[in-house]
């Protein structure tokens, strides 16, 4: 469960998650609660969606019957496969061209007709693969797009968008994302990047909830953000509750404990869960002026 940051607005507790049978393998986000509430706190308010984890970056978001998948690296995923005919998909985000991001992007929105976003280098290549224009939607730091009552705003990373395409090696712009989902419930997806002071801006401005925070390597790559930098960078967010993302599950298999309590040895109040691929997870805000969550793990991965 993930709570908050020191002198900021956090959730005094942490938060639970869920999972539907009937959704695939991956990470899914809805409402917000904590674990440690989840005996005495009632059933899930009927508003929340959920969340799955796939592994790597790769996550699912699900609201008011909406999906939208971040980074669908799937049918190469260490820790899956996973099969593209079963995943749901209304929006793709892409925080940039390594194949651990973009991965199946333009598969994915082939099999459903999802709209896919990101750096013009990813887009570019969406399009060259056969994307119509109009399902392709260019983002740059600071752009904000409203879809499906989704807000979605590109924010800055301190990272490349670099992949090999027709032979010819492509670069771009790295991003990271602000969610904003229709009950306001925040949600940063930090993407890849180094620790850089502009988190401590988007912890003030921005106060998302609940943080994607990258902190470790894809496996046989190298490490960006360890996971006491990660910490340091989930309290600059001032967040609530911080999910570890992108380590290597086999050779950094202690990094989500060590994330863990360099966390809390920054603020107490911040809950931290550390999600498990192929599971989903419900969240919900237990008001709209209570900014505690609630994540409850709901089924495993199929």
């Amino acid at each position: 469960v993930l709570a908050g940051m020191a002198g900021h607005r956090r959730a005094p507790e942490g938060k639970g998650a869920v999972q539907q049978a009937d959704d695939p393998p991956f990470w899914s986000i809805s409402g917000r609660t904590t674990t440690r509430e989840r005996a005495r706190s009632p059933a899930l308010p009927p508003q929340c969606g959920h969340r799955r984890r796939y592994g790597i970056s790769a996550t699912q978001l699900k609201t008011n019957g909406k999906y939208l998948v971040i980074d669908p690296y799937l049918t190469k995923n260490p820790l899956g496969p996973y099969d593209l005919s079963t995943i749901k998909a209304d929006i793709i985000l892409c925080t940039h061209g390594a194949k651990d991001h973009f991965g199946d992007a333009v598969e994915l929105a082939k099999l459903t007709g999802a709209l896919l976003l990101g750096p013009v280098d990813c887009t570019t290549r969406a399009k060259d693969q056969g994307l119509p224009p109009e399902q392709v939607k260019n983002m740059v730091p600071g752009s904000v797009r409203e879809i499906m009552g989704i807000k979605i705003k590109a924010l800055h990373t301190e990272h490349v968008s670099c992949s090999r395409w027709e032979g010819k090696i492509v670069t771009g712009v790295a991003l990271s994302y602000l969610i904003t989902l229709e009950d306001g419930l925040k949600l940063y997806h930090a993407g890849d990047t180094a620790l850089h002071s502009d988190f401590k801006t988007f912890g003030e401005v921005y106060q998302p909830d609940i943080g994607m925070m990258p902190c470790g390597m894809f496996p046989g790559a190298t490490t960006e953000m360890d996971p006491e930098e990660s910490a340091i960078a989930a309290d600059w967010l001032r967040l609530t509750t911080a999910v570890p993302i992108h380590f290597d599950p086999e050779t950094q298999a202690g990094y989500v404990e060590r994330f863990k309590n360099a966390v809390k040895a920054r603020d107490q109040r911040i809950d931290v869960i550390g999600m498990t691929a192929g599971m989903t997870y419900d969240i919900c805000r237990v008001s709209p002026d209570n900014h505690r969550v609630i994540f409850q793990e709901t089924s495993s991965r199929k």
